[in-house]
């Protein structure tokens, strides 16, 4: 009988044993994914520059566009880029350069699209081909290819 009632006890601290490492897998989260989780579901941005400056080249090394701005926040949960007074330089091979800013702008990194909005100006400069503009508005999409 004293056989049988060992078992029954190494039995019952097994038993509890697995119940509590269970409710602890359920119950207790990870560091890392609980502030991701946050972040993504409070959309909150998960880091920001102050001074921000990017430089995107192409293929082949030549610089394709400059990005600026005295504050840029990113947002985890739709991979957005919100800025604070950007300014942009794109060039293009054999053409003028192209020179925008304004009060604010919403970069998708998906698709490659710059939205600007709040006093927006554009300058193309002049050269032989073109006679260059100046566009003044209040809200402006630009494809950053």
């Amino acid at each position: 009988m004293k056989w049988d009632l060992r078992r029954f006890a190494v039995g019952i601290m097994l038993l509890f044993a697995a119940a509590t490492s269970w409710w602890f897998l359920r119950n207790v989260e990870q560091p890392e994914s609980r502030a991701r989780l946050t972040a993504e579901t409070q959309r909150k941005p998960d880091y920001y520059m102050e001074n921000f400056h990017a430089t995107v080249m192409d293929a082949g090394g030549e610089r394709k566009y400059t990005l600026e701005a005295q504050m840029m926040q990113h947002y985890p949960h739709d991979h957005t880029v919100h800025l604070i007074k950007p300014r942009f330089v794109q060039f293009k091979a054999g053409r003028p350069t192209i020179n925008g800013w304004a009060d604010v702008g919403w970069y998708d990194n998906v698709a490659k699209e710059l939205i600007l909005s709040g006093n927006v100006k554009i300058i193309q400069k002049r050269d032989p081909s073109s006679r260059g503009s100046e566009t003044t508005t209040t809200k402006l999409r630009v494809l950053l290819q």
